[in-house]
């Protein structure tokens, strides 16, 4: 632990400044220079403060299933084997499409505030989503440019998603962005204050005045915390996970899903309890019905494939009982087994076949980690420095007191 006060304060910190270096973790290079698997090189331009990003926001998931051509679903693989999403669009978390084994094309995606973010998300890709879909039946032919056929379009086909959980529930897609973009500024801070010590408050001017407003608007965010161990980055690798279960033909099965759904729907909205967030590398996790008959789970998820699904089996079996036992094939002694738990979602899992995400290579755990430092330096900021010596000391506690949130 970093003695504030020692006059050797500053290089002992150097164990912890070396571990924010531009190689040494996942958030090591400023946003603008990060590009997602789905962007281009570029990346998607930068991060402007703005008043939008501050508004609340409750993310919303568009799900559509879509009949493919007949005699077209090979050239679909295909085609969807290119770039797809390859324009950043504010508001839209991330998105994907999975071709489902009877011949139907899944499009989801998870937007902010209003049905509008998804279709300009869709508009800004055009001429490579006008190509998935032209494989489908009723596609229109004036494509995504236009906006109301689009919506007509996905509205014939859309499957409603009663219940969503989401790991940070009220930040929209550009206050996520802002908050991991103030995270890496905090870092530049330190490496300057690292290599200039004696510059210090020069240094804190330019952080601050670049980052009041990214400071205001994570302190205005409501998330939960989290132990600050649980923050440590698991791992920057980010994957969509799709799978269909087929449900139980019995009415009573049937019923008893429908309300779990519903019933979950309300507890998340309502009394704001998020199962999920027992599960820290899970960004976004939504159900659908299909056929009536068959359900739709759709989620993301960050690092090892195993880990995910023994995260399920330890920290919440109870819900995924509720859930699944209502399906054919659930393990008999339920998501407790893990080695059953895994044999059923490799059963029951869909390739998914292209996977946008606007921060492909930040985890769950980075971002809520983004937002706690943003409230704690909200805090910190509040006292102005009077001299370079008591700052010094200052800062240094700071760092001290909440390195479990630096990479």
């Amino acid at each position: 632990m970093i003695d504030p006060v020692a006059p050797d304060g500053l290089a002992q910190t150097s164990a912890l400044l070396a571990r924010l270096g531009r190689d040494g973790g996942p958030l090591g290079a400023p946003w603008s220079d990060r590009p997602t698997a789905a962007e281009p090189a570029d990346g998607p331009g930068p991060v402007v403060p703005s008043a939008d990003f501050e508004a609340l926001n409750r993310p919303q998931s568009l799900m559509t299933l879509v009949p493919i051509r007949a005699g077209q679903v090979d050239a679909l693989r295909e085609r969807l084997k290119g770039p797809v999403f390859t324009t950043h669009s504010p508001g839209v978390h991330n998105a994907r499409f999975v071709v489902f084994p009877d011949g139907k094309l899944l499009f989801t995606a998870v937007y902010d505030v209003t049905r509008t973010c998804a279709l300009q998300f869709l508009h800004a890709n055009a001429a490579t989503v006008d190509e998935i879909w032209r494989f489908c039946e009723g596609y229109p032919e004036s494509g995504a440019r236009d906006l109301v056929a689009l919506d007509g379009f996905l509205r014939r086909w859309d499957r409603p998603v009663p219940l969503m959980f989401s790991a940070y529930i009220d930040p929209g897609e550009p206050q996520v962005r802002e908050a991991v973009q103030l995270r890496c500024n905090f870092l530049d801070f330190a490496r300057a204050v690292q290599r200039d010590p004696a510059g210090i408050l020069v240094h804190y001017d330019a952080f601050l005045g670049d980052n009041r407003r990214r400071i205001h608007a994570a302190a205005e965010r409501h998330e939960g915390d989290l132990a600050r161990q649980d923050l440590v980055s698991a791992g920057n690798l980010t994957t969509a996970f799709t799978m269909i279960s087929q449900v139980k033909p019995d009415l009573e099965s049937r019923a008893r899903l429908q309300f779990t759904l519903r019933f979950g729907n309300l507890v998340v909205d309502t009394f704001r309890i998020n199962p999920i967030s027992e599960m820290t590398t899970v960004h976004y996790a939504r159900f659908a019905m299909y056929d009536d008959d068959k359900l739709i789970f759709a989620s993301i998820y960050d690092g090892d494939w195993l880990q995910y699904v023994q995260d399920f089996s330890v920290r919440i079996p109870t819900q995924m009982n509720k859930v699944w036992g209502n399906c054919v094939g659930w393990p008999t002694k339920g998501a407790a087994d893990t080695d059953a738990l895994l044999a059923y979602l490799e059963g029951c899992r869909v390739p998914t076949d292209v996977f946008y995400s606007a921060y492909m290579d930040v985890t769950s755990k980075d971002i809520l980690a983004s937002y706690a430092l943003g409230r704690a330096l909200w805090s910190f900021t509040g006292v102005p420095p009077v001299d370079a010596p008591s700052f010094r000391a200052r800062y240094l506690a700071f760092l001290s007191a909440n390195q479990g949130l630096l990479p």
